[in-house]
This record gives C-alpha cells, structure tokens and sequence, in this order.
C-alpha cells in the first residue's frame, strides 16, 4: 500500500490500494471493477506510473460500505 499527501496538507496521508488489495477486499475481478468504473458505479483508479494503478482506499472503503447488505426478499414473500 503507497501513500501519497492529501490535496489540503492538513489530514491524514491518502492511502493507495493496489489493484490486487482492491480485488481482495471487495471480492470482484479486475475485469468487474473496470466495467464498474467505465459505468461510474466504482471508484476511478489513480495512474502511479507507466504499468502501475491504484485505488484511493478511502473511497474504495466508502463504496463497499454503500453496498446493500443481506439477500433482498420479494414483496410478496412474507
């Protein structure tokens, strides 16, 4: 995990999620996670170098807590 300075200077360092560490703690692919963010659904990844992306763990960290929880039940089940 990198870190990089937050833009106010003021807070905490931001933390970067590599994509493995992305792919870990939400659970999807690499391949769901692009189409989620090509679909504005995810978080946009940060470009670290040539090769090289990553995550803002905060943001990956508010999307997963967004998630429903539990198994929906239709309306008419009871």
């Amino acid at each position: 995990m990198s870190t990089l300075e937050s833009p106010d200077n003021r807070s905490a360092p931001v933390k970067i999620l590599s994509q493995q560490q992305v792919t870990n703690l939400t659970g999807l692919s690499r391949v769901t996670i692009w189409r989620y963010e090509r679909a504005g659904l995810f978080p946009k990844r940060i470009k670290l170098g040539p090769n090289r992306v990553g995550h803002i763990r905060s943001e990956v960290e508010a999307w997963i807590a967004s998630r429903p929880r539990g198994i929906a039940q239709p309306a008419d089940a009871a």
